[in-house]
């Protein structure tokens, strides 16, 4: 069952004909404030314990440089790999090799008579 999260939620009660049957206290299980993400906790009932892109079972779809582990690989924008520009500085130094290679070529050919 997915209910909706509320920051003062302190009990989850059931009823049945006006008539209380259960009750279970959420205040301590949703957000304990002792600086881990643990329990019940996630980014979105205890931001203080579980940071973004902590492992809290939630994918916070937040860009923040953290690859969240809850998200799939397409869910979190920080989970794609970047190509490293390393690779465009080397291929566009193999161009330019190439192309003053070949003007010194031509300009040093001697012509044909």
């Amino acid at each position: 069952m997915n209910l909706e999260y509320f920051e003062n939620l302190d009990y989850l009660i059931l009823r049945k004909n006006e008539k209380e049957i259960f009750r279970y206290q959420l205040t301590k299980k949703l957000c304990n404030n002792n600086n881990n993400c643990d329990g019940f906790e996630t980014y979105f009932s205890c931001p203080n314990d579980c940071k973004s892109g902590s492992k809290d079972g939630i994918c916070d779809f937040k860009e923040d440089k953290k690859c969240d582990p809850d998200c799939s690989i397409d869910g979190d924008k920080d989970c794609l790999k970047k190509p490293s520009k390393k690779y465009l500085y080397i291929i566009i130094g193999i161009i330019s090799i190439l192309i003053i290679s070949t003007i010194i070529f031509l300009l040093n050919r001697k012509p044909k008579l």
